[in-house]
């Protein structure tokens, strides 16, 4: 019997042997995994080892997630990495295992990632449950000129973004609550890569939207912007923004943005030439059912009671009758009630974030319950479709 055991990387020589399994997962360069590992940091790393030796390893991102005003804790998962002699052994499948019962003891509400290989993932608990896309348009289709507001550039790093931001974000549904990771991602370049830069929009004293991009291409004479963050508060700081962007179409020929299906900034273009590229879709697992349902916005009008049944065959405490009541925007957990809205817990990953609503869900399966019941539900998870724009 072969002897497994779990846990971060416990001296320099296995977290080197879990870089070197990343490396040639996901074809990274040494460059670009060096500030990975240190942008992350050793206690952000995770690895399964048989018989003592590394056989498997992922990362952690400390996140949060924004559903219905509020930011619920989520750990999202990356990089996770099997060396191709032990792949098809099962070890991917017991190293997920271990990081859910974790995060489960940890009382950590959420977990998302962005799947290589849907089966994987699926049998352990999550499901699709949002959006992003890249969007891609010639800055000379977008047709715009204000120049209302007043533009300046900033250092992507300045913590006024994040202000900015999370203005922002809690009106949106599945986007971050960022970690420091995950800014540092958006505001420093890689080895060899282009600057990173930043505009915000409005005045000193009341900025209302921020960009940050990179240019890139100059070398190929293919110049293009690819868009990292934009974020608008108000329609002038749309408006604002995308004359910025449309400002440089002497020279750039395309402009690559990545963000949810049904964007409503897209709405304020006059000419809707835009190309949908690479739509993804992110996977979410309710890791702990109470603590997400309880961290989670609701509707503020909404005033609903809920019984559900929820299985869960990896994560037992999870595998139980909840009642939620819904009153004032926040939502109430007990245990027990009559399990009228029975569903998977796979099931109830995309009825929280709002990616289908409970009648799809009932379509395919993923949940069965009375009308009153599908009702109450519609109402209580209602919310803007779920997007994020971060990668990881």
């Amino acid at each position: 019997m072969a002897r497994i055991d779990y846990g971060v990387p416990s001296e320099a020589s296995e977290l080197m042997a879990l870089g070197e399994m990343m490396g040639q997962a996901f074809g990274m360069t040494p460059a670009y995994l060096d500030v990975y590992m240190r942008r992350l940091g050793q206690s952000s790393f995770r690895c399964l080892r048989v018989d003592g030796t590394v056989a498997a390893g992922l990362a952690v991102y400390t996140l949060g997630q924004w559903f219905g005003g509020r930011s619920v804790p989520m750990s999202g998962l990356a990089a996770v990495a099997v060396p191709p002699e032990r792949r098809g052994g099962g070890v991917a499948r017991t190293l997920l295992v271990r990081t859910l019962s974790e995060l489960h003891d940890a009382r950590i509400a959420l977990s998302a990632l962005y799947p290589a290989t849907h089966t994987l993932y699926r049998g352990v608990g999550y499901e699709q449950a949002g959006n992003r896309a890249w969007r891609r348009f010639a800055p000379a289709s977008i047709g715009l000129s204000d120049r209302s507001l007043p533009v300046r550039p900033v250092d992507p790093r300045d913590p006024e973004l994040v202000t900015i931001y999370r203005a922002w974000a809690q009106r949106e549904s599945g986007v971050l609550d960022r970690g420091e990771p995950m800014w540092q991602r958006l505001a420093d370049p890689l080895p060899d890569t282009a600057p990173v830069r930043a505009y915000v929009a409005g005045p000193p004293d009341a900025p209302v939207g921020y960009i940050i991009y990179v240019q890139r291409g100059a070398a190929t004479g293919t110049v293009e912007i690819a868009v990292r963050d934009f974020v608008a508060l108000t329609q002038p700081a749309a408006l604002r923004l995308l004359t910025l962007l449309a400002d440089h179409r002497s020279i750039v020929r395309d402009i690559a943005w990545p963000g949810p299906l049904i964007d409503p900034v897209l709405c304020l273009l006059p000419e809707l030439k835009v190309e949908i590229e690479h739509p993804e879709r992110w996977h979410l697992r309710i890791v702990h059912v109470e603590a997400a349902l309880t961290e989670r916005g609701y509707p503020a009008e909404v005033e609903a009671e809920l019984h559900l049944r929820v299985r869960d065959s990896i994560l037992k405490a999870n595998d139980d009758s909840f009642i939620l009541r819904v009153s004032g925007g926040r939502g109430e957990v007990t245990r027990g009630g009559r399990g009228e809205l029975a569903l998977d817990v796979r099931g109830l990953a995309p009825l929280y974030s709002g990616f289908l609503a409970p009648a799809q869900l009932q379509a395919i399966d993923y949940l069965a319950g009375p009308p009153a019941a599908l009702a109450a539900a519609a109402r209580i998870f209602a919310g803007p479709e779920p997007w994020m724009a971060d990668f990881f």
